[in-house]
C-alpha cells in the first residue's frame, strides 16, 4: 500500500508542475513568431491531452488493488516518460 500511495502523491505532484509549465509554455510562444507560434501550439496541445490522459490513469491507480498497482504503472510510465520528452523539448526551442 506505501509504494502505490507514494507513487500517486509523486506523480500528483508532477502533474500540477505540468500543468504550470504548460501555462508557462503557451504564454512564452505568444511573444514568438506566427510559424512558431503555429508549429509548437499542435505540440503543446498535444502534451496538454497526454498530461490529460496521465491524470485519468493516476486516478485509475487511485482506486486500483494492491494486486493490480504493478501493472498499471507500468502501463502509465510509458506515457510519463514520452511526456517528459515533450516538455523538455519544448523547453529547448521556447528558450
Amino acid at each position: 500500500m506505501k509504494a502505490r500511495d507514494e507513487y500517486i502523491k509523486e506523480r500528483e505532484h508532477q502533474l500540477r508542475e505540468w500543468n504550470a509549465q504548460l501555462k508557462y509554455l503557451r504564454q512564452k510562444s505568444e511573444r514568438h513568431s506566427q510559424v512558431l507560434i503555429k508549429r509548437w501550439a499542435v505540440k503543446i496541445r498535444d502534451l496538454h491531452r497526454k498530461r490529460l490522459q496521465l491524470q485519468a490513469m493516476l486516478e485509475g491507480i487511485k482506486h486500483s488493488g494492491e494486486d493490480t498497482f504493478d501493472n498499471l504503472r507500468q502501463d502509465t510510465e510509458l506515457l510519463w516518460q514520452d511526456v517528459r520528452r515533450g516538455f523538455s523539448e519544448l523547453r529547448v526551442i521556447l528558450k
